[in-house]
């Protein structure tokens, strides 16, 4: 399913970035270039980024307010 409709990414690319290895809502906005254009995805990416987290048997780091940094 897509996710931003702003670069085009998909949920499946998500899950993706969590098996290479992505651990922080942050790195992944930077890997998979995701929710740094207007922000509309943010939300729903974190979720899916926080399941397939949980799916891949890794744990969600501390649930503190992580600042995602610009491009």
């Amino acid at each position: 399913m897509i996710v931003c409709s702003c670069k085009i990414k998909s949920d499946r690319q998500i899950a993706d970035a969590v098996q290479t290895g992505v651990e922080t809502f942050a790195d992944l906005c930077d890997h998979v270039d995701i929710s740094n254009d207007c922000g509309q995805c943010a939300r729903l990416t974190k979720t899916i980024f926080e399941q397939c987290l949980e799916t891949s048997g890794k744990k969600t780091k501390a649930k503190k307010k992580e600042k995602r940094r610009k491009p």
